[in-house]
């Protein structure tokens, strides 16, 4: 076994902000030999025949790392204060590759991710997600790369930027003791070509399921994030309904790492849950989330739902409900709390793990891959190594992979087997749920699809026949009989006639209106009966019958508005 005397970070508390990260900065700094020597590590604990090297101890608060997809053993490293570094993966040697100086650092904020266009052959395209001063909001640019020379000599182009998507609010958590925190995110393009961002709920975990702040006023706090690479919105993004036309999908507490698989059409998310001396500690699981194209406007619960369906500290996220399940989470304990950062799908030809899924726990310093059937059920979960802080990790086109550390650490894992011949492929997954269904779509309002399953649709007649029963609990009304032929059929004399709406639900079902009129916006109602629900698509379905177009003698007394939270304590 080869010894290598190292400096090992003390393993910080789940609070993973970059201030505290500078802290450790600060006071280790002067005890590390910053330097790109390559060390061979042989590992007790690591599977046979892997090879972990590290290449470089001297990025500071790295976030994300992407190997060039051009098979030239070089990578980008994104850290958090604004620097891009290109770096030699067989020397570990560096240059600054692009510095952001329009940048916001405090808390979990910063530059948070880049990712390679899927046409960088072509395009010479990168995308960055980062948080920048002016004007405040998260961002998603576009800019050039140059070529120059090659090797360590390429740059990104800062004043090529374009801006393809940006939050029009401001950043929220400021208030917080925890600071400006759950920012996400990751990048990546998703089968259809378009640009996906899994984001946090940035302190705000009221805000996530109904997408606007108390005011009302829209937000993408806990959104997945969909724009195209030209920075235009998709027509069918659920956000369209919430006046957040970018939001693809919802109900995140911190998204902090997500990647496509393209080879099975999935989508990989790892949801960071709570802190251990946070209110929501005694609710904090990991979670990771698997979906597919058919999970446009999925909601994955937060804060509602955390853990396993039926987690009986969450009341309210029944199985079978509305709400994505995830497909592995595990809770903190007294002596253990948790980080998931997620990783990546293994398609690299050289490890023997093709169509594993690879991610990590920050605090309690692991590496892990699963795998997956064909229809994305977990059939075996592996410890794979240990390293302090994992952060990031990456597979390279020639079929190595990357974990960077918040400690400065990059290392490599190289196989020196034979890899096992990939499975055969397995039976295809199961179909996406039918346009005429409600089946995944409660809620929701989409023009482009044949029956609807929000709460207006009642009064359009333009309902799912499923709609009452998977989302509403009522049982379906079975078809009548047909009646058996006496005659030739009569020549049509008109157009069909259009179907029945469903019936509208009873007065006494809180999804009704009747003795509700004119009330005040209630946040934890299923559906409303103020005046505003139209401009938000959120009123009871028998809304317009009972307020609009038959109103009540007199309203009832609006209760008085419940007092604006208190801000934690400091």
């Amino acid at each position: 076994m080869v010894m290598v005397g190292v400096v090992v970070p003390l393993k910080m508390s789940r609070n993973r902000t970059a201030i505290a990260a500078r802290l450790w900065l600060k006071v280790t700094c002067a005890m590390i030999l910053l330097c790109t020597s390559v060390v061979v590590f042989t590992v007790d604990g690591l599977p046979t025949n892997v090879v972990k090297t590290a290449i470089n101890n001297g990025l500071f608060i790295p976030t994300s790392i992407r190997p060039f997809p051009d098979g030239t053993q070089r990578m980008l490293v994104m850290q958090q204060m604004g620097e891009i570094l290109i770096l030699d993966t067989n020397t570990g040697q560096t240059q600054s590759y692009m510095t952001m100086q329009n940048i916001n650092s405090a808390g979990e904020k910063g530059l948070l991710d880049c990712i390679f266009d899927d046409q960088f052959a072509t395009t010479k395209n990168f995308f960055c997600y980062f948080s920048p001063n002016n004007p405040e909001g998260m961002r998603i640019s576009k800019f050039s790369h140059q070529e120059n020379a090659g090797a360590l000599t390429s740059r990104g182009s800062v004043s090529s930027e374009q801006i393809l998507w940006q939050d029009p609010n401001s950043y929220t958590g400021q208030q917080s003791q925890f600071g400006t925190v759950h920012y996400g995110g990751m990048l990546s393009i998703g089968p259809d070509g378009n640009i996906f961002l899994t984001m946090g709920d940035q302190t705000e975990k009221t805000w996530v399921q109904e997408n606007k702040d108390n005011a009302g006023t829209p937000r993408y706090n806990g959104c997945i994030v969909r724009v195209s690479k030209t920075g235009t919105i998709p027509a069918d993004n659920f956000g369209h309904s919430r006046n957040i036309p970018a939001c693809w999908a919802y109900g995140l507490r911190n998204g902090y790492k997500s990647t496509w698989d393209l080879q099975t059409g999935r989508m990989f998310i790892a949801n960071v849950g709570g802190n251990e001396f946070a209110p929501d500690y005694d609710d904090a699981w990991e979670d990771l989330y698997l979906l597919t194209m058919a999970n446009g406007g999925s909601n994955l619960g937060w804060p509602l739902c955390a853990g396993f369906c039926g987690n009986p500290l969450h009341p309210d996220c029944a199985c079978g409900g509305p709400f994505v399940e995830p497909i592995l989470t595990y809770d903190h304990t007294t002596n253990e709390k948790g980080c998931i950062v997620g990783g990546f799908v293994y398609r690299g030809g050289m490890f023997p793990y093709d169509g594993a899924y690879f991610f990590g726990d920050y605090v309690r310093g692991w590496l892990k891959y699963v795998t997956l059937s064909a229809q994305g059920t977990i059939t075996g979960e592996v410890m794979f190594d240990t390293v302090d802080t994992p952060i990031s990790m990456a597979q390279a086109p020639d079929g190595a992979f990357y974990v960077a550390s918040l400690g400065g650490y990059l290392y490599k894992y190289t196989y020196t087997g034979t890899p096992s011949p990939p499975p055969p492929p397995g039976p295809p997954p199961p179909p996406s749920p039918s346009p005429t269904s409600c089946d995944g779509r409660c809620g929701i309002y989409d023009a482009t699809q044949q029956c609807q399953c929000d709460e207006n649709c009642p009064d359009y007649g333009d309902c799912c026949a499923d709609r009452d029963a998977l989302c509403y609990g009522a049982p379906p009304s079975p078809p009548a009989p047909p009646s058996p032929p006496t005659g030739p059929p009569s020549p049509p004399t008109g157009p069909p006639s259009p179907p029945a709406p469903p019936s509208p639900p009873p007065p006494s079902s809180p999804l009704s209106c009747v003795n509700k009129c004119l009330q005040n916006y209630q946040p934890g109602n299923p559906c409303q009966c103020d005046t505003g629900c139209l401009n938000y698509g959120d009123c009871c379905g028998d809304y317009l019958a009972s307020c609009v177009n038959s109103p009540p003698p007199s309203p009832p007394p609006s209760p008085p508005p419940s007092p604006p939270p208190s801000p934690p304590p400091s």
